[in-house]
């Protein structure tokens, strides 16, 4: 018998030249698990866009649409990708384009529309960037919001979380996805406790899953849990254990990176995750 060819992920997102935040996060770890990966940066910072001033940006609009006529070209295709961070519109409307044409090849398009937080949008994110992100939205089987993400794109009032309003709002969110597509609600605070909820897609009962919350902001860690999903679930985890070991091990991140002496803007330290997640494979 051949062997079987591994996931070939797309990976695209921003690319911060510091730190280990974004795509430099996801690319550390899906190449630790020796997965092929395609990186298509939708812009270059200097450095994240907190904590540093005003980062140096380079567009990336023109090589992207140039990039993906390339592959499809050469018949390059994905078996998943992720979708982050993007500051034009015209790289959402691309990547939309480019999703629909390889939509038979892919078992798995994850989106994290990342555009808000602490109840408000990412300065320059206006209603424009959230109808383009409804339209990708539609692509993807898998997303990955915060709370006030979801309540903005779905017209939701903020709320403090309850079984009974997360449930809500899961299930309109799902709305917003492919057909059949699953939302994983991230962040979400409970008393002294921080963590996640989804519904669990045979039954349709709420999950959740929470930690202890640890003390301060940690930059880069809605992107590694979103990197840490898709490699589990590429490695053919069913959602709910892939979520819960997500979660595990983003927190192993999170301890470590409290521990280090370093800045936490430069973002996560991977070293303990990369070992707890080689040790599951």
């Amino acid at each position: 018998m051949g062997q079987s060819v591994p996931p070939r992920i797309l990976i695209a997102q921003d690319l911060s030249a510091m730190g280990s935040l974004s795509m430099q996060t996801a690319l550390t770890l899906f190449q630790a698990c020796d997965f092929s990966i395609g990186v298509l940066p939708t812009t270059i910072l200097s450095t994240q866009s907190e904590g540093f001033g005003s980062p140096a940006v380079l567009d990336t609009t023109l090589w992207t649409q140039q990039t993906l006529q390339h592959w499809v070209k050469e018949q390059i295709r994905f078996t998943a990708a992720i979708v982050g961070y993007y500051d034009n519109e015209a790289v959402g409307d691309q990547l939309a384009d480019y999703l629909d044409q390889q939509a038979a090849a892919m078992d798995l398009v994850l989106v994290d529309p990342a555009f808000a937080d602490n109840g408000e949008p990412y300065p320059l994110q206006g209603l424009a960037h959230m109808e383009g992100l409804r339209h990708l939205l539609r692509r993807a089987t898998l997303a990955t919001p915060n709370l006030t993400e979801a309540c903005l794109l779905t017209n939701t009032p903020l709320f403090t979380p309850s079984s009974q309003a997360v449930r809500a709002l899961l299930v309109k969110f799902n709305q917003l996805l492919a057909p059949g597509g699953q939302t994983v609600l991230t962040g979400l605070e409970f008393g002294d406790q921080v963590g996640v909820a989804w519904l669990d897609p045979l039954e349709g009962r709420l999950q959740q899953m929470t930690l202890p919350r640890l003390p301060g902001h940690f930059y880069g860690s809605g992107d590694t849990f979103t990197a840490l999903l898709t490699i589990l679930l590429c490695q053919q985890r069913d959602l709910n254990t892939a979520v819960r070991q997500a979660t595990d091990l983003l927190h192993e991140g999170l301890v470590a990176t409290m521990k280090a002496n370093d800045e936490r803007r430069y973002g996560i330290k991977l070293g303990a995750i990369i070992a707890a997640l080689q040790s599951l494979a």
